[in-house]
This record gives C-alpha cells, sequence and structure tokens, in this order.
C-alpha cells in the first residue's frame, strides 16, 4: 500500500530551488516540464457574484481559456471554453453559464479582480535503482491585484 504524500511549504522560491538542486544533483532523476497557467477572478463593481457567495474566474494554459462559475465551497455551477478574456456576459458563447450569469450580472461590465500565476515543476527522482521512482512537485505561485486604472481599459 503507497504511503500518504508528505507536503512542506517553503516560505520563499530560492528554498524551493535548493531542494530541487540538491535532489537532482544526488539522485537519479527525470524533470518533467509541465505548461504554467493563471487564474484570474471576476467580478462586478457592486459584487454581485461574492454577495450570491459565487466566484467566477477564468483559467489560461498557454492559448486556451476557460471561464468557470463556482459555488464559495467550490462546486461548480458552469463552465465554458473562451478564445478572449470576458468583458461583458453578452459577449459569452450561448449556453448555461451566459444565461445564468445574464440574471445575476445583468448590464454591468466583469471586472478582473486579480490573478494567480502558477508554474508547476515535477521531477522523479530514485533513491536507489531499482527502488520505486518518488515524484517530487512544486508550485511557484504569483498574485497581481487588478487596479481600478488597469481594470478599466
Amino acid at each position: 500500500m503507497p504511503s500518504s504524500p508528505t507536503s512542506f511549504r517553503l516560505q520563499d522560491t530560492a528554498t524551493g530551488q535548493r531542494v530541487f538542486e540538491a535532489v537532482e544533483r544526488l539522485f537519479l532523476h527525470h524533470r518533467l516540464s509541465r505548461q504554467s497557467h493563471d487564474n484570474t477572478y471576476y467580478d462586478t463593481f457592486d459584487w454581485r457574484l461574492f454577495r450570491q457567495g459565487t466566484v467566477l474566474r477564468t483559467q489560461r494554459d498557454g492559448n486556451t481559456w476557460n471561464l468557470t462559475w463556482v459555488q464559495s465551497d467550490g462546486s461548480e455551477i458552469q463552465r465554458s471554453a473562451l478564445t478572449q478574456k470576458p468583458e461583458f456576459v453578452w459577449n459569452l458563447p450561448p449556453g448555461g453559464l451566459r444565461v445564468g450569469l445574464e440574471d445575476v450580472v445583468e448590464m454591468r461590465r466583469l471586472l478582473p479582480l486579480f490573478t494567480s500565476y502558477e508554474t508547476p515543476r515535477l521531477t522523479h527522482f530514485a533513491v536507489t535503482a531499482p527502488r520505486p521512482v518518488y515524484p517530487l512537485h512544486s508550485w511557484r505561485r504569483r498574485f497581481e491585484v487588478t487596479t481600478s486604472s488597469s481594470s478599466a481599459s
């Protein structure tokens, strides 16, 4: 039976970088790179979505955008693929997400509140062959709050 994963929260990226450098220096390893992605969270100027207990976010992986509307507990209400960042509900693709948001947001603009940027890194390493291979994951996260001047453009 596999053991539970052990997680550590590091206070800065330099410490995480040193962990990866040590593992890669001391053990047989194979580094796998994963694509970075970002999540931008939206609401209206009068917090319509927040007051309803919901969150609207876009997740970008490369050139693909997914808009997801979720309850504050994380349960998904609706999801839709996009080709650009959302501005108004009427610009969204036809479907359940657009219809549901029209009732809440009405004619208000969807304003970006903040964006989280995530860069995953995965290295598989073996203590000694032919022992099992162990994965070492890391995510670097950075947050940017959208200012009112940049959200108006």
